[in-house]
């Protein structure tokens, strides 16, 4: 499925526009209608008969790409979503992740105003970390760290122009965390706009998992989101969607206390991947 794709010079009176329009849209989502109406993820899946066709059959999903919704299918092309393409690992992480995926990774891209670069950037500034050279801005960050893991992968490496988003604007009403890293809901008509988050999938321990959805939750729920309009009767899901059911047992534990603390603007769902 395509998207068109949008100009990136917009104003902040347009992107408010566009994000009265995409919430609007995405209210009247069957997805979205039938969570908010208080059934249970299996029972809403159960519409949509071809919700397997959404996962790749055999090998993962080969392209690392950002979590980030607006990157979604910028050329119709597969994603295996990591924040930032994975720049919140640790050396103990991302050494574990190339340790797993050598040789099936056939690219990695970066893109403008990545979020999760912001945080990386942020935190080796507060930490006093020494910046790699040449980099001044948390956008050079991202690109010198997905440039970093490609050739740590053996894979090729592409950059996202803001020119080449499927939307301006941030407006995902969830993150996928996908335990399948084999899950594309971009070949899916029907699914609500997404942050797509494969970390568990690819072997990632689960704290990493879930310092990956708080921090995507946190783009939704702020102001580069739909910010106020999440509250416990629209939240943002977090929906888990397992390999088997201990691991959606575990990260629904892991995740619980976050959500608590959300004051119902924040959900939980999930479901098993379809035989």
């Amino acid at each position: 499925m395509s998207e068109k794709k949008f100009s990136a010079d917009n104003s902040h009176k347009e992107s408010a526009k566009l994000r009265d329009e995409y919430w609007e849209k995405s209210q009247k989502n069957p997805i979205i209608k039938g969570l908010n109406s208080g059934k249970s993820l299996a029972e809403v899946l159960r519409a949509f008969p071809d919700f397997k066709e959404g996962f790749k059959k055999g090998e993962i999903l080969n392209c690392v790409k950002c979590s980030d919704g607006r990157v979604n299918n910028t050329d119709g092309g597969e994603k295996l979503g990591l924040a930032g393409s994975g720049i919140l690992f640790n050396e103990s992480e991302l050494d574990n992740f190339v340790h797993r995926n050598y040789g099936q990774i056939k690219e990695v891209t970066s893109h403008e105003n990545c979020g999760a670069g912001a945080v990386k950037y942020a935190q080796m500034v507060a930490a006093g970390e020494t910046m790699p050279e040449g980099i001044t801005n948390s956008d050079e960050l991202a690109q010198w760290f997905a440039k970093k893991m490609a050739k740590l992968l053996g894979a090729n490496y592409r950059h996202i122009a803001a020119g080449e988003f499927t939307c301006p604007v941030h407006r995902e009403r969830l993150v996928v965390i996908d335990g399948t890293a084999k899950f594309d809901p971009n070949q899916l008509d029907y699914f609500p706009p997404t942050f797509i988050s494969a970390a568990l999938g690819l072997g990632a321990d689960l704290e990493y998992v879930a310092k990956e959805a708080r921090l995507l939750a946190g783009i939704s729920l702020g102001n580069h989101g739909f910010d106020a309009r999440f509250n416990s009767e629209n939240p943002f899901y977090l929906m888990i969607i397992a390999d088997n059911q201990n691991q959606l047992t575990l990260v629904k534990e892991t995740l619980q206390d976050f959500v608590d603390k959300q004051n119902g603007r924040v959900k939980l769902v999930g479901v098993l991947r379809p035989e």
